[in-house]
């Protein structure tokens, strides 16, 4: 490649220094690097598209196929979250029941429980996590059951 004839110096020819034309990018780096494997194997044209495909597509590769893999985490954490967030107010009226003394503010703990049973009832969640949002419902009937237990009043049947 580099041969030296009468009126070229060693490395000049081929050139694209003094050329008037506007020299293409891909000839230039053949002409800097030499034949790939894909030039050597592939049409001109067909070889600078998949090169350029590679240098799209690696980066890509690389940036997606983890996304990929801690998706299906941050969906169960997500569907998780919307349940897990009702069962903090639970537990917070759970304990007041338990701890509270003196006059009991029946009619608040019930006006909230039942404010979390419809916030509750309002979560979609796939097939896959539907027995979370049961045992949360059942759970809000266990503090119900405690409520009505602390101040002996008569069984409320939910409809």
């Amino acid at each position: 490649m580099a041969n030296k004839d009468f009126f070229e110096q060693a490395g000049e020819f081929p050139g694209t220094t003094q050329v008037d034309l506007r020299v293409s990018t891909d000839a230039d780096q053949h002409k800097r690097f030499g034949r790939s494997f894909l030039y050597q194997y592939l049409p001109f044209w067909v070889a600078t598209l998949a090169e350029r495909a590679i240098i799209i597509l690696l980066p890509l590769a690389a940036v997606l196929l983890p996304l990929f893999h801690y998706f299906p985490q941050l969906r169960r954490w997500h569907v998780r979250s919307r349940v897990y967030r009702w069962y903090g107010e639970l537990a917070l009226l759970e304990r007041d029941v338990a701890a509270r003394t003196g006059t009991l503010p029946t009619e608040k703990w019930l006006a909230d429980l039942e404010r979390i049973e419809r916030a509750v009832a309002r979560i979609h969640t796939p097939a896959g996590f539907a027995s979370e949002a049961y045992t949360l419902r059942e759970h809000i009937g266990l503090v119900r059951r405690a409520i009505i237990a602390r101040n002996h009043l008569p069984p409320i049947t939910s409809g």
